[in-house]
């Protein structure tokens, strides 16, 4: 019985000591979500949809921006060796599911590449889609 009882400790301290050698550090991402929602704004400037640089969707730098579907959209910032997260409700931003032509699911890109910024109903302030920019956009 004392095993059983020890065995969850050893559980959880392998797992810290994992974590620590795998450098998996996970912060809040540097901008909040309103923030986050207004630079959007912006950068659509009043359009349906913008094909734009993806490192422009913040002013902080970072190497990946990785995108995740959960029960909110998860952005995964590498920021050279930090990395930061910024959940954003799907009511505001998504991405569609991996089969979907262009989707940004699991996916991730450089600051360099283009995505699309879509909104999902045309004129209307509803959520907005990430998706990669086709080519030549």
């Amino acid at each position: 019985m004392p095993f059983a009882i020890f065995r969850p400790h050893v559980s959880i301290a392998a797992a810290v000591v994992v974590a620590s050698f795998a450098g998996c550090v996970v912060t809040e991402a540097p901008i909040s979500q309103k923030q986050f929602s207004d630079h959007v704004a912006t950068l659509l400037a009043g359009k349906d949809s913008a094909v734009v640089e993806a490192g422009k969707l913040t002013d902080f730098p970072w190497k990946t921006l990785c995108f995740e579907r959960d029960d909110s959209l998860v952005l995964r910032f590498d920021q050279g060796g930090k990395r930061s997260v910024l959940q954003l409700p799907h009511e505001t931003f998504f991405v569609d599911e991996g089969q979907v032509e262009h989707s940004l699911e699991d996916r991730c890109v450089t600051p360099a590449e283009h995505i699309l910024l879509k909104k999902k109903y045309p004129g209307d302030h509803g959520p907005i889609e990430f998706q990669k920019a086709a080519h030549g956009a």
